[in-house]
Formats: C-alpha cells, sequence, structure tokens
C-alpha cells in the first residue's frame, strides 16, 4: 500500500495513459535513499497490467566499469526483436552490447523453443504467478508467441492441456465478474497429457 503519494501516481498514471495513446514521455523519478522511489515504479508497472509491455534496468556499482551494463539489462526481454530493425541500427545495437551473429542467433533460436514448448509443457510456469487468472495466463502466451488469442479457444485449450487446474478460488481484477483462479498441476518441469494445438488466434489489422 502507497501512503501519501497521490500526486506522484497521478503524475505517474498521467504518463502511463499517454503512452497508451501512442505518446512518447519521461519522467524522472528523485530522491533521498529509502524515500520509496522503487516502491513508485513498481506500482507503475503494475498499474499498466497488459497495455505495455515493461522493461527495466538496474544499476550497480559493481558492474560500473561495464559498459552499456544497464542498457543490456533493459534491452534483454526484447533482444529477440532485434531481426525487426533496420540492418544499421541493429548493427549500433549489437555492437554496443557485444552481441555477435552468432549471440542473436541463439537469442532467435531460444525463443523458438520456448514458442515450440509453450503448448505441451509447463514452460511458462516462472512467468506467472501461484494462482493466475485466464486473463493473466493469456497475457502471458501471448507475448512469447507474438500472437493474440481468441478467450474462449485459448481457455478451452489450456484447460484440457493437462497442464492446469482451476483453484475454485477467484479473484477482481476490476469491475465486473470475479474472475476464476488456475494453477499448474505441477511447478517442477513436466509435460501435458498431450500435445496441445494453440488455440484460435484474433486477426487484427496491419
Amino acid at each position: 500500500m502507497i501512503i501519501s503519494r497521490e500526486a506522484e501516481l497521478r503524475r505517474l498514471d498521467d504518463l502511463l495513459a499517454a503512452l497508451i495513446r501512442g505518446e512518447g514521455g519521461a519522467l524522472i523519478v528523485h530522491g533521498d535513499a529509502g524515500i520509496g522511489k522503487t516502491t513508485l515504479l513498481k506500482a507503475l508497472a503494475e498499474r499498466s497490467g497488459n497495455a505495455v509491455t515493461v522493461v527495466r534496468a538496474c544499476g550497480a556499482e559493481t558492474e560500473m566499469e561495464l559498459p552499456f551494463s544497464a542498457l543490456a539489462d533493459l534491452l534483454g526481454p526484447v533482444l529477440s526483436y532485434l531481426d525487426a530493425l533496420p540492418a544499421p541500427q541493429a548493427a549500433v545495437l549489437m555492437g554496443a552490447l557485444v552481441i555477435n551473429e552468432y549471440h542473436a542467433q541463439m537469442v532467435r533460436d531460444g525463443v523458438d523453443r520456448l514458442r515450440g514448448k509453450l503448448w505441451w509443457s509447463n514452460i511458462a510456469v516462472g512467468l506467472l504467478p501461484e494462482r493466475f487468472t485466464m486473463p493473466q495466463a493469456r497475457a502471458v502466451f501471448e507475448a512469447i508467441s507474438g500472437v493474440r488469442h481468441e478467450p474462449s479457444n485459448f481457455r478451452r485449450e489450456l484447460e484440457q492441456s493437462g497442464l492446469v487446474r482451476a483453484t475454485g478460488g477467484v479473484a477482481r481484477m476490476g469491475p465486473g465478474r470475479p474472475a476464476a483462479l488456475y494453477e499448474f498441476f505441477e511447478r517442477r518441469p513436466a509435460w501435458g497429457l498431450r500435445r496441445s494445438r494453440p488455440p484460435a488466434t484474433v486477426r487484427t489489422r496491419r
């Protein structure tokens, strides 16, 4: 719980709203050590939900001699999108992060393996809370696969995969009916009862 930070939270909410509208922006959060800067930023990440992709970096004194260390942390989760950049920009970024084509291929191969196992193993167990809702699971699966899934088909396929089960509990995620909570049968590496096919996707205009 954050107390007496209404003004600061409003500033962060305004920044988030602008970002969702497609408007860029920046905001520096500064203050004495222990005043709650990290707590505010964590609150912003939580309030963003699935509307944006959150990337993070953390400065460490032990890494101050490593060039672009914070940049590497920041961009780590999205390195699989290097191929989407124009060649000159991709080359500069790879050079700054000391990534050669071999490393880039390793990232691409890792993403492909993750996508390949997504629907017939519990490889996503570490990316979701112990108990989660179907919208939360769908957001993770969509982020990994790069496609949008039709909600009812997604729920049916995941329920029939043999990987998850309903807990009987619910969670209130906002207005409307509470969302059912699910959990993985096994939190250690495990395979599904059958290889579940990816559910129907939602077509979007480019």
